[in-house]
C-alpha cells in the first residue's frame, strides 16, 4: 500500500478515526535521524506482514498544524491509533 502523506488537519482525523491501525510518522525531511529512520518506515508498509496497518506521514515543516495538534515537540516522532 505504501506511505500516505497527510497534507491537513481534516486528512489527520480521517487516518486516525478509521477501522483498524493507523500508524503515523512525524517528520522533517531535513534532519538527519528522519532520514535514517524514514526508509524503514517506508518498508514496513509495502511488507505483507504489516498489510493490516495503514501508513501515513505528516511533514511537520508543510503541515504545522497537524504536528501542534498531536503534540510533536520532537522528530521522527511515531503514533498508532
Amino acid at each position: 500500500m505504501g506511505v500516505i502523506k497527510i497534507k491537513s488537519s481534516d486528512q489527520y482525523k480521517d487516518a486516525i478515526k478509521g477501522d483498524g491501525i493507523s500508524a503515523i510518522e512525524f517528520c522533517a525531511p531535513w534532519e538527519e535521524p528522519c532520514k535514517a529512520i524514514s526508509p524503514k518506515f517506508d518498508g514496513f508498509s509495502q511488507s505483507d506482514k504489516f498489510k493490516s496497518l495503514k501508513f501515513y506521514r505528516v511533514d511537520i515543516c508543510e503541515s504545522q498544524d497537524v504536528a501542534m495538534d498531536s503534540g510533536v515537540k520532537l522528530t521522527p516522532t511515531y503514533h498508532y491509533y
